[in-house]
């Protein structure tokens, strides 16, 4: 199954769970991050998996923390949760709670990539 089909038929919970524990973060930061109540987050765990506009919220961050890796290794996380000062004190991680948000990130990483300081 392609990511496409994957967001559409709804993310398995676990991708939140799995993505909560390789960025040392609550579920309940995650959840906020990708918009969802903790009422809600109650009941996709209790039904496996999550909506088609919370999927693609979630694979939001799924990328964003792929490309992190790619760029920091395994420092991603710990880069990724940690408040910059090019954000005015905020992390990567809640500045990509948007699109605008998670692309402004990705310009930052490949910044990065390419050795210019941030």
């Amino acid at each position: 199954m392609n990511n496409i089909a994957a967001i559409k038929a709804g993310l398995p919970f676990t991708v939140f769970e799995d993505l909560a524990a390789e960025l040392s973060v609550s579920t309940a930061e995650l959840a906020q991050v990708i918009g969802v109540s903790p009422r809600t987050l109650q009941r996709r765990k209790q039904e496996g998996a999550f909506q088609a506009d919370e999927s693609d919220r979630l694979f939001r961050v799924v990328r964003l923390h792929e490309r992190a890796a790619q760029v920091l290794g395994q420092e991603a996380a710990s880069w990724l949760t940690t408040p910059k000062r090019f954000l005015g004190g905020e992390t990567p991680l809640a500045f990509a709670d948007t699109e605008v948000g998670a692309w402004e990130i990705m310009q930052a990483l490949g910044r990065l990539e390419h050795g210019v300081f941030l």
